[in-house]
């Protein structure tokens, strides 16, 4: 998978970006959000080093969120460089997800901010 090179700021605490994947055909996005408690990436494609760096400059990074079971891509890069948790929802791994999962479940609160539904 490429890495994405530009990282666009469209809202005060909220960052995406794209690239385009030959092994699916597709351009992917990812998005973080930023919290009280730090930025929470979501379904995260490769970010180049500059782009990184300049989300890594808002806030620390808290952890990765997978809201899909086709989209966990770069989610345990993301976990190891950081050293924090992935949270997928439970349904999308119900027999066996790497070790560094923290599985969620519908309502369960990722700090005060970040509702799973």
């Amino acid at each position: 998978m490429t890495a994405a090179t530009d990282l666009d700021k469209v809202a005060a605490d909220l960052f995406i970006w794209q690239a385009y994947d030959p092994a699916v055909k597709a351009d992917l996005s990812s998005s973080a959000i930023v919290t009280a408690h730090g930025i929470f990436v979501i379904d995260p494609i490769p970010l180049r080093k500059a782009p990184l760096a300049q989300l890594h400059g808002q806030a620390v990074i808290a952890g990765v969120i997978v809201t899909n079971a086709n989209h966990v891509r770069a989610s345990c890069q993301f976990a190891e460089q950081f050293s924090v948790p992935i949270l997928p929802l439970r349904v999308l791994f119900p027999e066996r997800a790497p070790p560094q999962f923290s599985r969620l479940a519908d309502g369960d609160k990722i700090w005060e901010q970040i509702i799973v539904i």
